[in-house]
């Protein structure tokens, strides 16, 4: 996470394969060009690693290491990077290092295109319903669908996870009981194509992605890829960008220590609000988790950093990816608990963290309900409203004792262990846990979660004027 030296920019917009230097000198020239959102100017240098390079406000994929793969896979292959029952996956068809991971779903039964990446900020737009970025499908059925029955897709189905819909359905060839259908997707839960036509009578007999956004190719055979070049990358950012319908900024920051009922109320208010919400505090038990499968002393800084380093960690809806692999669960264990404090005291870890938690924020349009132990103060300390939750020490323990990860503990090794985060968290050089001088602080020892939401809700609505 350390920073590399800084070189031009007009070779960093090359690099990326905008321009050529040449031309990007006059990109900078017209204004078009910001790094870390203020205009640019020739001669400038930038750190890729670290700065945030953007061309006509579309973020540029310059950081070095990131790679960009794009796989044929065929049926009997599993889309993950770690799955004990699965006879083959994903990443043992494309180059071990650096670390890729599989960007959205393709079940095992079906085949295509398939991106492969260890950009979280591509993975993100590509697979997030908001930015709009569509799938094609090419589906062999059973049958002879009808335009009413394609209707039905357009408009709207039914399944057991709620209704899902096709932005297109088109029959491409009808050969006797059967039917080759073009299905467009904006979105990609699991098996959905396959459920939506099963509801409408028509059961897939072989499914095939063709296009993922403005991405396809027709010579790629069954289990064989290609790097993406700049351009395409480019793209996909594009694509994502200019489907995202416009926002107001509105980020609602929670703080506190544990025990005072962060999640629960950011979750409730993100709810009411119709934002996404964000915890960040499972980035630093995702890295955590990195931490302790590498073996690693959780104190030992230069130790963690190189742990931590070259790992993609991303906040999908309510779960927790490390190098995309849902690690939710394995993240609320006694071992990583223990270790947390330790690893999130690092600055390097934070610096990394905090980026990636920015950097999910300008995904989803600069909105959101974020919660975590230094929101208002370092990560985003220009937020709409800030509160900071408190409680007394008893009715914390009492709280916390009653968690997944806690059950079964004595109430005061419970509050032993809070107080020895928050003396922790605290004291930590980097982004010690501190109230904002600006947030709210609201004691929550003797009030509900209503309660608590309700006063977090006036206080936006001051905020709305």
């Amino acid at each position: 996470m350390a920073g590399m030296q800084a070189e031009r920019l007009q070779k960093v917009i090359a690099r990326a394969g905008l321009a050529s230097r040449r031309a990007a000198e006059d990109l900078i020239a017209a204004g078009r060009v910001t790094v870390d959102g203020v205009p640019a100017h020739l001669g400038q240098k930038v750190d890729s690693h670290a700065a945030r390079v953007e061309v006509d406000g579309v973020p540029l994929p310059v950081r070095p290491g990131l790679v960009y793969y794009l796989l044929y896979k065929q049926p009997g292959v599993t889309s993950s990077t770690a799955d004990p029952f699965a006879a083959r996956l994903v990443t043992d068809l494309v180059p071990a290092q650096p670390r890729v991971f599989p960007v959205g779903r393709l079940d095992a039964d079906s085949e295509g295109l398939l991106l492969m990446t260890n950009d979280g900020d591509l993975a993100n737009l590509v697979t997030h319903p908001r930015h709009g970025i569509p799938k094609t499908y090419l589906v062999h059925v059973a049958g002879r669908p009808t335009r009413a029955s394609l209707r039905r897709l357009v408009d709207g189905v039914d399944l057991d996870d709620g209704p899902a819909a096709a932005r297109s359905a088109r029959v491409v060839r009808q050969a006797g009981a059967e039917a080759l259908v073009e299905v467009v997707m904006g979105e990609g839960r699991k098996r959905e194509v396959r459920r939506m036509l099963d509801a409408i009578g028509h059961p897939v007999q072989r499914l095939v992605r063709t296009a993922i956004g403005p991405i396809t190719d027709r010579r790629l055979r069954p289990g064989t890829w290609r790097e993406l070049r700049a351009d395409e990358v480019r793209a996909l950012y594009e694509a994502g960008h200019a489907n995202m319908p416009p926002m107001d900024d509105l980020v609602v920051a929670i703080d506190g220590p544990g025990g005072v009922g962060k999640s629960t109320v950011a979750k409730r208010v993100a709810a009411s609000l119709g934002l996404p919400f964000l915890n960040t505090g499972a980035y630093y038990r995702a890295a955590t988790l990195a931490v302790l499968a590498a073996g690693v002393d959780p104190n030992n800084g230069a130790a963690v950093a190189a742990a931590v380093e070259g790992h993609d960690f991303r906040w999908d809806g309510d779960r927790m990816l490390l190098d995309g692999k849902d690690v939710t669960a394995e993240t609320r264990t006694p071992d990583v608990t223990a270790a947390v404090s330790a690893v999130a005291a690092h600055p390097d870890v934070r610096r990394g963290l905090v980026a990636a938690q920015r950097r999910w924020m300008e995904v989803n349009g600069g909105r959101g309900v974020v919660e975590g132990r230094d929101i208002g103060t370092v990560v985003f300390p220009d937020a709409a409203v800030k509160v900071f939750l408190t409680a007394r020490a008893d009715v914390r323990a009492a709280r916390r004792a009653k968690d997944r990860d806690a059950r079964g503990i004595p109430e005061a090794k419970v509050l032993a262990d809070l107080d020895r985060r928050d003396r922790l968290d605290a004291g930590r050089e980097a982004s010690p846990l501190r109230a904002a001088a600006d947030a709210v602080t609201i004691d929550t020892s003797e009030l509900t979660v209503d309660e608590v939401v309700s006063q977090v809700l006036d206080l936006v609505a001051a905020r709305r004027g």
